[in-house]
């Protein structure tokens, strides 16, 4: 079991979730709001997150997620929330973005 920590603007939640889980799932799960406009496949950008801690625990980026990355991307811990997995137990902390589309 992982635990997943949530920051959007002012709030804060944590989750627990398990190995596999997407943290566009983990999110929606949690009731904040992001973007995903393209139905967790990659072909948006929209549900970018940004990594602050636990980077270790989620699945390497693959090509696709590096290419829309390429165009929205602000720092080396974003990560598209529909392609980032769980992939070893721990803690992982993660900003959402200030502006969202619901």
């Amino acid at each position: 079991m992982a635990t997943v920590t949530i920051r959007w603007r002012r709030r804060k939640a944590a989750v627990e979730a398990h190995i596999g889980q997407k943290l566009l799932g983990v999110v929606l799960r949690s009731g904040f709001p992001l973007a995903h406009r393209c139905n967790g496949n990659a072909i948006c950008g929209t549900c970018m997150v940004r990594v602050k801690s636990g980077m270790e625990h989620l699945n390497p980026p693959e090509d696709i997620e590096i290419y829309r990355l390429s165009g929205v991307r602000d720092g080396p811990n974003d990560r598209l929330a529909c392609q980032a997995r769980l992939v070893s137990e721990g803690d992982v902390s993660l900003f959402l973005p200030e502006v969202v589309e619901e």
